[in-house]
C-alpha cells in the first residue's frame, strides 16, 4: 500500500530581508526552519506607483507554494505529498473565496500531482519596499511583458518579436534560485540590449534565495517552478499596466508529449503547457476580477523555425550566451547535450546550420572511445517518438491518430477553444502542421547521425532505421 508524506508550513510575514519558515513533517521530527528572502527591488523600475497588496499577495503565495515544494522530499514509495501552507496576507478575503481555492488546488495538483492545503491570515508586518516607494513619471504607453529565462527560446523568440515590430518596448522578467542561471539572464538581456538598441529593452530580476537549508534534503525537480515564474510574470505586466504575459516557448517544448507511454505526469515539465497558460489566465482574472492572460505566441512554431530570427540577424554568437539543460551545471560546460533539452536544442540548431558547441565533452569521447550506453537513452526515446508521429500523420486521419496516440493532446485543443484562442478545427490542423514540420526537420540531411555521434553504438541507428522503414 502507498504512503503519504505530509508537510506542514508555516510562514512569517515575508518582508524585506530574510524570513522565517517553520516546517513539520510525517517524514521527521521535531521542526525544521528555513530563511527565505525574496528579493523584489527590482520593481522599482516600474510604470504604477506601487504594488497593490492584491499583487503583493500574489507574489507571497507563489514564493511559498515554490519553497514547500522545493523542501518537501519526494519519495519513490509515495504516490504523493500532502502540502500545507498557512501565510498572512493583505487581503485573506479575496484569496480565501472558494472560487480562488480552488483553481489554486486544480492547478497546483495539475503542475505537482500532490494534495494543497493553505490557510490565510491577516498580515501584521508593513509591506517590502517595493509595496511602498512609489516613483515619479508614470508611463501609459504599451510594453510587451515576457518571461527571460535565458534558454534559447527566450532569444529567437524575442528576436522574432523585434523583427516583426511587435512592440515599441520589451521588459524581460526573469527569476531562480540558482545563481549560475540568474548570471545567464543578466548577461542575455545585456547583450540583446545592446544588439537592439533601437528598441527599447528592460530587464528585471526577482530571484528568490534560501538558507539554513542543510538539514533539509531537497526536491531537486520542483514542478511549481513553472507557477512561481508565471506569477512573477503576472505582477510585473500588472505593474507594468498590460494585461497579457508573453511566453516565448516552441510548441514541440511546451506541450511536452510523453516519449513513451510508461511517462507519468511528473516525468514532464507542464511549466508552460497550453493547459498550465490557460489556468493561471484564469486564476489571474479571477484574483483581479478582470481579464488577463498568459499567451505563447510561438505554440505551433518549432524551435528550430524560431531560430530563423537569429540566422536573419546573423547574431549566431547569442547563442553561445544561453543555456537549456536540465541537469546540473558544470563549471566549462554547463550543457550536457545529452538530456532532452540539450538535445532539441542540438537538433533544431542543425537544422538551421548554426554551430553551437557549449556542451560537456566527457574524457571517453575526446579519446575516441564510447559513452556508457545509458547515454543515449534520451535520444533513443526522441527517435521512437518521432517515428511514431510520422506514423500518425501518414494516417489517413492524422488529427485522430494523434489524439489516440497522445492522449495528452485533445485537453489542449479544448482549453484553448474554451479561452476563445482560436476554433477546435483550426487549432487541431495547427497541431498537425506543427509535428509535419517536426517530423521533416528530423528528417533533414546528417541531422540524425550527427545527433547519435557518441550516443548511441556504431551501426545502432542505421539498425533503428530499417525497424522502423526509413
Amino acid at each position: 500500500m502507498s504512503q503519504v508524506t505530509r508537510y506542514n508550513y508555516i510562514f512569517d510575514d515575508i518582508g524585506p530581508g530574510y524570513n522565517n519558515v517553520s516546517v513539520r513533517s510525517s517524514s521527521f521530527i521535531g521542526v525544521k526552519n528555513i530563511l527565505l528572502m525574496l528579493n523584489d527591488d527590482h520593481f522599482l523600475n516600474r510604470r504604477s506607483p506601487y504594488i497593490s497588496p492584491i499583487m503583493a499577495d500574489l507574489l507571497d503565495i507563489a514564493v511559498a507554494v515554490f519553497t514547500a515544494d522545493r523542501f518537501s522530499t519526494r519519495f519513490r514509495s509515495h504516490t504523493h505529498r500532502e502540502l500545507s501552507i498557512e501565510i498572512s496576507l493583505r487581503c485573506p478575503e479575496i484569496f480565501g473565496k472558494q472560487t480562488v481555492i480552488s483553481l489554486l488546488n486544480e492547478i497546483l495538483h495539475y503542475y505537482s500531482h500532490d494534495v494543497w492545503q493553505f490557510q490565510f491570515h491577516s498580515r501584521q508586518l508593513q509591506g517590502r519596499i517595493s509595496e511602498i516607494q512609489g516613483r515619479f513619471g508614470i508611463r501609459s504607453d504599451s510594453a510587451e511583458v515576457a518571461l527571460w529565462s535565458g534558454g534559447l527560446d527566450s532569444l529567437a523568440g524575442l528576436c522574432t518579436r523585434i523583427n516583426m515590430n511587435v512592440s515599441p518596448t520589451y521588459t524581460l522578467i526573469g527569476t531562480g534560485i540558482n545563481h549560475t542561471m540568474q548570471g545567464v539572464q543578466k548577461r542575455t538581456a545585456s547583450e540583446v540590449k545592446r544588439l537592439f538598441s533601437g528598441t527599447e529593452i528592460n530587464f528585471m530580476q526577482i530571484p528568490i534565495h534560501f538558507h539554513n537549508i542543510d538539514r533539509i534534503f531537497p526536491n531537486r525537480s520542483p514542478r511549481t517552478r513553472g507557477f512561481l515564474f508565471l506569477v512573477i510574470g503576472a505582477v510585473s505586466a500588472y505593474i507594468e499596466q498590460q494585461n497579457t504575459v508573453s511566453v516565448y516557448e516552441n510548441g514541440i517544448g511546451a506541450i511536452n508529449l510523453p516519449y513513451i507511454k510508461s511517462s507519468t505526469g511528473l516525468d514532464h515539465s507542464r511549466a508552460v503547457n497550453p493547459i498550465s497558460l490557460c489556468y493561471m489566465s484564469k486564476l489571474i482574472s479571477e484574483v483581479l476580477n478582470e481579464k488577463f492572460v498568459f499567451r505563447n505566441p510561438f505554440l505551433f512554431w518549432t524551435k528550430a523555425q524560431m531560430c530563423n530570427s537569429i540566422i536573419a540577424n546573423n547574431n549566431d554568437h547569442l547563442v553561445q550566451l544561453t543555456v537549456t539543460c536540465d541537469r546540473r551545471r558544470r563549471a566549462s560546460y554547463i550543457q550536457c547535450g545529452r538530456c532532452s533539452s540539450c538535445l532539441l536544442r542540438r537538433q533544431s540548431l542543425l537544422v538551421s546550420g548554426i554551430d553551437d558547441t557549449n556542451y560537456f565533452v566527457p574524457m571517453a569521447l575526446k579519446n575516441g572511445q564510447r559513452l556508457r550506453v545509458s547515454d543515449g537513452d534520451f535520444l533513443r526515446v526522441m527517435l521512437r517518438q518521432v517515428d511514431t508521429l510520422r506514423g500518425c500523420l501518414n494516417s489517413g486521419n492524422p488529427w485522430q491518430s494523434l489524439s489516440e496516440e497522445f492522449p495528452s493532446l485533445p485537453p489542449v485543443v479544448w482549453w484553448l477553444a474554451d479561452l476563445g484562442e482560436g476554433e477546435q478545427n483550426d487549432l487541431q490542423g495547427n497541431l498537425v502542421k506543427l509535428y509535419r514540420h517536426y517530423v521533416a526537420e528530423w528528417d533533414t540531411s546528417d541531422v540524425r547521425s550527427m545527433l547519435s555521434h557518441g550516443l548511441l553504438k556504431d551501426g545502432e541507428l542505421q539498425h533503428h532505421d530499417s525497424i522502423y522503414g526509413r
